[in-house]
Parts: structure tokens; C-alpha cells; sequence
């Protein structure tokens, strides 16, 4: 797999975790959620960082099935 292509993806992985991390700093409990009038809208935000996260992970499987699996805690 090209170099760049993970760097790429595993930077994509590394911002997304940094914006869940920043957004959930409001979050006291999961009634925050529902309760706070942006709520719905910060889940869905995070919701959508979170499914970056797994399509950056399936990309780097699909292009080399073994790349991971020289990480074990990731895998």
C-alpha cells in the first residue's frame, strides 16, 4: 500500500479522535444529547467522525489486508 495513502488515512483517523474528544468535552451525561438544543446535532457530528474513523480503517484493510496486523492493539 502507498505510504501516503495511509499517512493520509491514519491522519483522517487522528482528527477525527481530537473533534470527538473537543465535542465531548460539553458532554456530561447522555442526557446532554437530548436535553441541550444543539444535543442532537453535536451526537450527530461525532456520529459522523465515528464512521470516518472505521471507513479510514476499512481502507487501509481493503488496500493491505496484513497492514494491521503488525499493530496489534489496533486489530
Amino acid at each position: 500500500m502507498d505510504d501516503e495513502l495511509v499517512k493520509d488515512y491514519l491522519e483522517n483517523i487522528s482528527d477525527s479522535i481530537e473533534i470527538i474528544e473537543e465535542r465531548f468535552k460539553e458532554i456530561k451525561s447522555v442526557d446532554d444529547f437530548v436535553n441541550r438544543p444543539y444535543g442532537i446535532t453535536l451526537l450527530d457530528s461525532i456520529s459522523m467522525r465515528l464512521q470516518v474513523i472505521g471507513e479510514s480503517v476499512i481502507n487501509i484493510n481493503k488496500n493491505d489486508k496484513n497492514y494491521l496486523y503488525n499493530y496489534g492493539e489496533i486489530v
